[in-house]
Parts: structure tokens; C-alpha cells; sequence
């Protein structure tokens, strides 16, 4: 029943969610859109195997399409081309595919909408044709909102960038993501915005350090932020990213720029971690917690 209403459900952490609404009475998932049967001009069928049900899906059938090829998404991707936002009531087991989303966008890493009024995710542009994603972040992307009443699809970002990694806020009032250029470098700087749910307006946490000096903070470079990014208080989020040899401990204020900065590194002594000595003019405020290896914290507003 499930495979009549779309295909294979994606599973990579590309596209693919799995994400209970607030209410926990629906899910929603990825999963390949169906297409129409396709087969060749000069199918046939012998008179004793036919039925009213197959003739019916003849009748449906593209002619002449069976072997068109459709391009996936490349590496690591294979056989995944249109994705689609499918979501199951869990109560009667119905399965719904989301009507709305634009054509020309493929859809993944969605969640649910503060209210579960709809489902916020990220679309990539895949027109003309699909470059690869893995390891790709300077795909030109964006972030949406389809609404589920009147499957009208809103852009809540920038559509001239590469947009990845969302995460709601426990609060269910701030969206982060992840943004750089599109069509720059591969695993280039990225900056971290947040959007608010009900001002409608993007600030920016922390920008692009566009040069690096010495001593100072050297910008965000990770492939994705932590499912579970955001601290309780909806004020903080955790994420870890490369900083040359040295593990970097910072966070930003609502004005975008780093508030404290204290850049440590480990030490070869043998003992328990962790195992860090502060570097001159670091400081490690009380509300610091050293959670593992090139984690920091950041304040996303006061």
C-alpha cells in the first residue's frame, strides 16, 4: 500500500528525516516520488494473463519512455532523483505525499513547523541538471515553509546561496542553519544565521572569516550541525568544526561577533582527558563545559 503512494524511502543524511510532529501523531520522511509506469511501443500482453486492473494500468502507462534516463544525485546518491515529503498518521496509517513543493527543488532534511502548521525544509535547485551533493555544500539551495492547508510554499532564506543543516530551537521560535556561497569552493567557510519564526527577519550568529589572522578565530567548517545543536535554554548551540591543529571554544552574541574566544590544544601528556592547557589571554568562563574534541559553544543571542 505504502509503495502505491511513492518509492523507496531515503535513508542517507542527505535528504532523509525522520521527524515526529510536536502533537507525535504523524511522521515525516523522504522517500522517492513515484513515476508514471513507462514501457515500450510495443508492449503486449497475452489475452489469457490480462485483467481489468491491468488493463487499467496499461491504459496509464507512458509509451515509448521505458528506458529514458533519469539522472540521480551522484555519489553516495544513486537512484535518488525526485524526492518527495511524505508523512503517515499514525492513528489510521494513511500515507500522504506533500503537494506544494516548486518543480524545479528537491527536498530534504524537513521537520515539522512550530504548530505543525507545515514543514519547514531545505530545497536544492536541480535544474538544469543534478550535480553531486556529497561532500558538495556550494549547492545552490534554500530553506522553505509548505504550508499543509493550502500547499502554499514559502522561502525563508537567501535562494542566491547554498543553505544547509536546519535545527528548531526547543522554544519552537528560531530556526539555525548553516549558509556560504554557492558555486564557490568545496567544504568552504560557511557563517551560522538564525531566523526568527515570528519576526520573519535573519540575523547572523557568526559570519565568514574571509582572512585569517593569527590568534584569532578562523570561521566555521563543518558538514553539518548536531541533531541536537541547541541547548535547552533555546540560547546556545553546540557544534563542532576544524580549526588548523587546535580546538577553538567560542560564542557569539545577537550582533554576529564572538563575544570570547579561548583557543586550546592537547597537551602529549598521557592521563585522563581532558587533557588542554590555555593558550595566553584565553579565558574559560563558568558556563563553559569542554563536551569532546573541537566542540565549542556559541550564544546565539543575550
Amino acid at each position: 500500500m505504502v509503495l502505491e503512494k511513492h518509492g523507496n524511502v531515503y535513508e542517507d543524511d542527505q535528504f532523509g528525516c525522520l521527524s515526529w510532529s510536536h502533537s507525535e501523531t504523524h511522521l515525516l520522511y523522504v522517500a522517492e516520488r513515484k513515476r508514471p509506469k513507462a514501457e515500450s511501443f510495443f508492449q503486449s500482453r497475452a489475452p489469457e494473463l490480462s485483467s481489468d486492473r491491468a488493463d487499467e494500468r496499461r491504459d496509464k502507462a507512458v509509451k515509448g519512455e521505458q528506458f529514458v534516463y533519469h539522472d540521480d544525485w551522484g555519489e553516495a546518491l544513486v537512484g535518488k532523483s525526485v524526492p518527495a515529503l511524505c508523512v503517515l498518521d499514525v492513528e489510521s496509517g494513511n500515507v500522504s505525499v506533500l503537494e506544494g513543493v516548486p518543480e524545479h527543488i528537491s527536498p530534504g532534511q524537513a521537520f515539522w513547523s512550530p504548530g505543525d502548521t507545515g514543514v519547514v525544509f531545505i530545497g536544492w535547485w536541480h535544474e538544469p541538471f543534478r550535480l553531486g551533493l556529497r561532500h558538495c555544500t556550494n549547492r545552490r539551495s534554500a530553506l522553505f515553509y509548505v504550508d499543509l492547508t493550502g500547499a502554499r510554499c514559502e522561502l525563508l532564506s537567501d535562494d542566491t546561496k547554498a543553505v544547509w543543516s536546519p535545527r528548531l530551537s526547543p522554544d519552537q521560535c528560531r530556526i539555525v542553519y548553516l549558509e556560504n556561497s554557492a558555486l564557490g569552493p568545496h567544504q568552504q567557510c560557511s557563517c551560522l544565521r538564525v531566523y526568527d519564526w515570528y519576526t520573519k527577519v535573519t540575523s547572523t550568529v557568526l559570519d565568514v572569516v574571509p582572512r585569517h589572522s593569527q590568534g584569532n578565530f578562523t570561521g566555521i567548517y563543518c558538514s553539518a550541525l548536531p541533531g541536537l545543536c541547541w541547548a535547552a535554554d533555546s540560547q546556545r548551540v553546540v557544534l563542532d568544526t576544524a580549526q588548523r591543529s587546535r580546538q577553538v571554544l567560542g560564542w557569539g552574541t545577537g550582533a554576529g561577533q564572538p563575544h570570547s574566544c579561548a583557543a586550546c590544544r592537547h597537551t602529549q601528556s598521557p592521563g585522563p582527558r581532558p587533557a588542554l592547557s590555555r593558550e595566553a589571554g584565553g579565558v574559560l568562563g563558568p558556563a563553559w563545559l569542554w563536551l569532546g574534541p573541537a566542540l565549542m559553544a556559541l550564544l546565539v543571542s543575550s
